[in-house]
């Protein structure tokens, strides 16, 4: 395991994760489960943290100097944790095991937590906030906003995923893209985009899914990318929205990775094969009050 990592890496749990400047975060996994990081060049990969397979989500907690939010399997329930490492013995409870699994994580620099959890057959968005839990409605994915005020959320309908936003100030849901799946949401870092993940355009429901842009307030839905045969998922914009990071799926397994979508060209930068579902696109000054919005996020799709 390399760089960048205090202390660095101790069976199975990694120490004092600190966040680079303009670096593309994001998550992988198999026996062995990992927070890695690249350049958006595609140079410098590092592991930043490593973790146990009953660590089910993950995050960079971009509330503290360092450190994760994480959801783990305890005793055979989901709990989510505020820590240093993956040790649920050293770290601070942010809700305590009692859920059937968490796909979600998404943090804001005041400490506010959007997550999505699974529990007694329903998914659901929540919002933890000094050790409250605030249920906000049905949900598939979720990100908060760099302000913290507003989570965008994939909410299912009709056999469909409406891109959904709720204000936290007075608990009002606004449906800001329906028509067409919409999944995987991220907020731009001056909180007026999201983007996020659909094959809306697409002549049929097995199309590969493309990555969409929208205003946070409503409006016309743009199409950034129309990759044949590779699944966009898990966008993040970088500072100043002139790129976007997200994760390639195929039923080729030798084109999936990260990519990097800049001046109309996509370079995959990472070539990983098992990827979570979810990118963080740091600013320039790293660790920052403007680098307010990350979440790894994971789906369960059925393989054919």
């Amino acid at each position: 395991m390399t760089g960048g990592l205090g202390s660095g890496s101790e069976g199975g749990t990694t120490r004092g994760l600190v966040l680079r400047p303009n670096t593309v975060y994001f998550g992988h996994g198999s026996d062995f489960s990992l927070i890695s990081s690249v350049l958006p060049d595609g140079s410098d990969r590092r592991d930043e943290g490593g973790f146990g397979s009953d660590v089910v989500a993950a995050t960079p907690d971009v509330s503290r100097a360092k450190g994760f939010v994480y959801a783990k399997r305890v005793g055979g329930a989901v709990g989510v944790y505020r820590g240093e490492s993956f040790d649920p013995s050293a770290s601070e409870t942010l809700a305590a095991p009692g859920f059937d699994d968490v796909t979600s994580l998404a943090v804001a620099p005041d400490g506010a937590v959007a997550m999505v959890a699974v529990q007694a057959g329903r998914s659901r968005v929540l919002l933890l906030t000094s050790g409250a839990i605030r249920p906000i409605d049905d949900a598939d994915g979720a990100a908060i906003s760099p302000d913290g005020t507003k989570v965008a959320y994939s909410k299912p309908e009709d056999g469909l995923d409406n891109l959904c936003v709720w204000d936290r100030a007075t608990s009002t849901v606004a449906r800001t893209v329906t028509g067409g799946d919409s999944l995987f949401p991220s907020f731009s870092k001056d909180g007026a985009w999201i983007v996020f993940s659909s094959n809306r355009d697409a002549a049929d429901s097995d199309a590969p899914w493309d990555i969409y842009p929208v205003p946070t307030g409503g409006g016309a839905v743009e199409r950034l990318t129309d990759t044949p045969n590779l699944n966009e998922l898990g966008a993040s914009y970088n500072e100043g929205r002139s790129a976007v990071a997200f994760v390639g799926v195929s039923a080729d397994p030798n084109v999936n990775g990260i990519y990097v979508l800049a001046n109309s060209r996509a370079t995959r930068v990472a070539r990983d094969a098992d990827l979570t579902l979810g990118t963080y696109w740091t600013d320039l000054a790293g660790r920052s009050l403007r680098v307010r919005d990350g979440r790894f996020q994971r789906l369960s799709l059925p393989r054919r």
